[in-house]
């Protein structure tokens, strides 16, 4: 047989390989003896919110799956033909089905996650109809109505120092925003991972990589508006307030 951690732990084994467990489950027949040849480390095999349980695994009998790891430099398609045939030569009688672990471990965790309503509300704010437009636009409007902007555009400032001054604001309000999230977001984030038994670490490019993401969204969102008052003609506007 073979033991994973958990089992060598749970039964207080000390170099368990080379030892003799005696099956009680086969004491009606007299009782079976079984040698330890190794042990694994821990792997999820139920939900992955749970430790894992203490687990043999038995090398003799009918097995009804089997695990079988494939070289990475061959090709998934190749390995699954040879598969297959040593498959029907040994049990000709039965189908060869087969599922990978990786899409099998996706699936157990596919229920605690979905990107979907983080889509659609980031979605719905770049929209420019929506929150970063409305703010936008409101924004852009207030400081095209200033009479500043539009000395400064006929005294000759270029449209990109119009857009950088019209863009500045808003850039600083996200990034403030984005400071006083991150520290909330990953006590949130530790908090949801301390569920899982197996878990990854939060690193700083996450909340970096999300802080520069929305500056991008927020400056093309914002710039639609910006780039636009911009290009008004001061005089006109001057002529009508």
């Amino acid at each position: 047989m073979i033991l994973n951690e958990a089992a060598v732990k749970y039964m207080g084994l000390k170099d368990p390989v080379g030892k003799t467990i005696k099956s009680i489950a086969y004491s009606a027949f007299g009782g079976r003896q079984y040698s330890i040849i190794g042990v694994i480390k821990d792997m999820i095999m139920s939900s992955p919110f749970d430790a894992s349980m203490p687990t043999i695994y038995f090398t003799q009998g009918v097995n009804k799956y089997f695990i079988v790891r494939l070289e990475p430099s061959m090709e998934v398609n190749d390995a699954l033909t040879r598969i297959g045939a040593a498959m029907q030569s040994v049990v000709p009688d039965m189908p060869f089905d087969y599922q990978f672990v990786d899409q099998e471990y996706a699936a157990k965790v596919r229920d605690g996650r979905s990107s979907g309503p983080a889509c659609f509300c980031v979605h719905r704010a770049c929209d420019r109809h929506q929150l970063f437009g409305l703010v936008g636009s409101c924004i852009v409007r207030c400081r095209a109505s200033h009479e500043g902007d539009r000395i400064r555009k006929v005294l000759g400032a270029s449209i990109t120092n119009l857009w950088a001054m019209l863009s500045s604001e808003f850039v600083l309000l996200v990034l403030i925003s984005c400071v006083v999230a991150s520290p909330m977001s990953y006590y949130i984030l530790s908090a949801g991972l301390q569920n899982y038994k197996y878990h990854t670490d939060i690193s700083w490019w996450i909340f970096v990589t999300a802080a520069g993401g929305a500056l991008l969204i927020t400056l093309a969102t914002v710039s639609f508006h910006a780039i636009k008052s911009a290009l008004m003609n001061p005089v006109k506007s001057l002529r009508s307030e």
